[in-house]
C-alpha cells in the first residue's frame, strides 16, 4: 500500500496528542502543540529577552498566526507581553508568574514526548529523518515561491 508523507506526519501528531497528559496552567488546559512549544521555549530561555517576532522565525509561521496564539496565551494568563520601549524592537514575551510555577512540568512533558517518539531509533536513522524533513521543507518553500 502506498504511503503518503503528509498523512503519516498527521497520524504521528495525532498519536502524540492522544498519548500524553494535557497540562493545566491556571486552570486552563494546554493541548495545542504550538502553545506548548512556545511555553517550552520561554522556559528554556527564561533569562533572555524573547520577542514576539522571534516566534515567527522559530516556528516559521505568519505574524497574524503567532499573534493569535499569543493572544490566547495572554488571555489565559500564561504569558505576559510588554512593549520594548528601549529598543523599539516590538513586544517582549515572558511567562506569567503563575505559569512559571508549572515550567518544570511543561519541560518534563515535552522532553518525555520527544524521548518516547525517538526511542529505539538509532542516531544515524534520526539524522536521516531530520535530513529528509529538511529537504521536504526546502521542496515546499521552492514550490511556494513558484506560486508568488
Amino acid at each position: 500500500m502506498k504511503k503518503y508523507p503528509l498523512k503519516e506526519m498527521k497520524e504521528l501528531l495525532n498519536e502524540v496528542a492522544r498519548s500524553r497528559e494535557v497540562i493545566e496552567i491556571s486552570g486552563k488546559k494546554i493541548g495545542n502543540f504550538t502553545q506548548l512549544i512556545i511555553i517550552k521555549y520561554l522556559v528554556e530561555h527564561d533569562r533572555e529577552t524573547v520577542y514576539q517576532k522571534d516566534f515567527e522565525n522559530i516556528l516559521n509561521i505568519r505574524k497574524s498566526t503567532i499573534s493569535g496564539i499569543l493572544d490566547t496565551l495572554e488571555k489565559n494568563k500564561i504569558i505576559e507581553r510588554t512593549h520594548d520601549a528601549d529598543l523599539g524592537r516590538g513586544k517582549v514575551v515572558r511567562l506569567s508568574k503563575e505559569a512559571k510555577r508549572y515550567q518544570k512540568r511543561v519541560l518534563k512533558d515535552m522532553l518525555k514526548v520527544e524521548d518516547t517518539i525517538t526511542e529505539n531509533i538509532s542516531s544515524k536513522d534520526l539524522e536521516t529523518f531530520y535530513k529528509v524533513l529538511s529537504q521536504m521543507k526546502e521542496n515546499i518553500k521552492k514550490e511556494g515561491n513558484k506560486n508568488v
